[in-house]
């Protein structure tokens, strides 16, 4: 599987294709003979069997809760247990998966689930984006061990096209009172905890088994489980804690409270975001020099506190503020991201666009490559945008040109829309033979060259100031 995994870091599509194919014959997916099912029911897991939803068990549709090994694969565990019996084919199903998600990029791009998606529809916009982000995923599922985060929906749809069955995502809803330590292996009832702390049932209706001693007796479990659940305890539980039950139920009144959380957290970080985009947009620095609090971003962020109390007690906070120096930076990374991606979807649909180019040194002895779009919209206001700067390895024209191209291909722009280029006089950028112009030229002739008017007026004026120096 290494070699599976080299090819994609590669990005060489062929091995990729070659290898998956060997890959999956050679671990016989679908030559397994099964006398798994007795196996699965030796691993399964009596509290998770219990939770499983009314609906599912009521149509007749047979599932087992099986326990895994918690080393963030639990995906492709529970796969290889479904299959073998045993966890011996979960890094098989994984690099597999993620062969699956390289190979087939573009189908998984416009795949409908991925496309009303909010999460992933929010930061891509063209196809050719959506497609490299998920060939950038396969990588990262190879490459990751164990996993820091889920799986999500694109590693379910690939692993079902892998395995050639379906895949379902299942989340429990029976019982949601339910918390299981899984140290002890016991369950406790969380709403019956809560008010026996701060002493809000009686000793004596108090069921211990799921406060205190912890309930472990799953032979008996669903039985027990729904007696807890219509108990004077846990009903005077839920009154006391002001949870409703006819009305609603421990689950939703949690999931209420937390989107409530949600919404304030949510709310603070949108003023942070404002305060740091107002900054941005006036020019202004965030931080100051030598003492933090009285810099810009600061003494803001402590002005929005007076019309808003739940951000004053987010600054209180002690971590997970999303004020520090590295989050700053992030966040105006993100803002340049977007306003570049905007303006590429406006050149797109304006069609035609042209170059403006130069390139300096920094101070840091670093040779830089400043990029500019000018187009024109439908309204006929020409538009001079600012793309970025690239640092580059040297200045010859080569270099220039392909570090051009790279930005165009970024932008998803097509060097093909170009219909004029300007740079200053250097023979790098304006050469007739072999400079940057030409160079353009040659793949797109439509792409005019005019030498730069800034650039021609200051040469002008120069050496006018430099004849005119012994007559002043």
């Amino acid at each position: 599987m290494e070699e599976l995994k080299l090819a994609i870091a590669k990005r060489d599509t062929e091995t990729v294709k070659k290898l998956f194919a060997s890959k999956l014959a050679s671990v016989g997916l679908f030559n397994i003979i099964s006398e798994q099912q007795g196996l699965i029911n030796k691993a399964s897991d009596a509290l998770s069997q219990i939770l499983i939803p009314d609906d599912l068990v009521e149509n007749n549709q047979h599932f087992v809760a099986v326990k895994t090994t918690g080393n963030g694969n639990c995906l492709y565990n529970a796969t290889s247990l479904s299959i073998s019996g045993n966890e011996s084919l979960a890094s098989e199903l994984w690099y597999l998966c993620a062969a699956e998600l390289y190979m087939n990029s573009a189908s998984y791009a416009n795949y409908q689930a991925f496309s009303s998606d909010d999460d992933f529809g929010m930061c891509l916009s063209g196809s050719a984006e959506k497609e490299a982000a998920i060939r950038n995923e396969a990588e990262e599922t190879c490459n990751i061990t164990p996993r820091p985060k889920w799986s999500n929906l694109i590693h379910i749809a690939a692993l079902s096209n892998v395995i050639k069955r379906p895949v379902c995502s299942i989340y429990p809803d029976n019982f949601q009172w339910i918390h299981y330590n899984e140290n002890e292996d016991k369950a406790y009832c969380h709403p019956c905890q809560i008010a026996s702390r701060r002493r809000l049932i009686k000793s004596s209706k108090a069921s211990q088994a799921f406060i205190s001693t912890g309930f472990s007796n799953w032979n008996d479990a669903h039985r027990c489980f729904g007696k807890h659940e219509q108990s004077e305890c846990h009903l005077e539980a839920l009154q006391k804690l002001n949870v409703d039950k006819s009305s609603t139920d421990i689950g939703l009144a949690m999931v209420k409270q937390i989107g409530d959380v949600r919404e304030n957290n949510r709310s603070c970080l949108m003023t942070i975001l404002s305060n740091l985009q107002f900054l941005s947009r006036q020019g202004l620095p965030f931080r100051g020099s030598s003492d933090d609090s009285d810099s810009n971003f600061v003494q803001l962020n402590l002005l929005r506190c007076e019309d808003n109390p739940n951000f004053r007690e987010w600054l209180t906070r002690k971590s997970d503020k999303y004020t520090s120096p590295d989050i700053q930076n992030e966040i105006l990374k993100i803002m340049a991201q977007m306003i570049v991606r905007e303006v590429s979807d406006n050149i797109r649909k304006s069609l035609y666009f042209a170059l403006m180019a130069d390139e300096t040194t920094d101070v840091a002895n670093k040779e830089q490559l400043v990029v500019c779009l000018r187009w024109i919209d439908q309204a006929l206001d020409v538009h001079e945008d600012f793309i970025g700067l690239y640092q580059i390895d040297n200045t010859s024209a080569q270099t220039i040109t392909d570090s051009i191209q790279d930005v165009l291909v970024r932008l998803n722009i097509s060097l093909s829309q170009c219909r004029g280029q300007t740079y200053d006089g250097a023979s790098a950028m304006s050469g007739p033979k072999s400079g940057v112009q030409k160079r353009i030229k040659d793949e797109q002739p439509k792409a005019l060259y005019n030498h730069c008017h800034g650039h021609r007026l200051n040469l002008a004026c120069s050496d006018n100031i430099k004849k005119t120096k012994n007559h002043v």
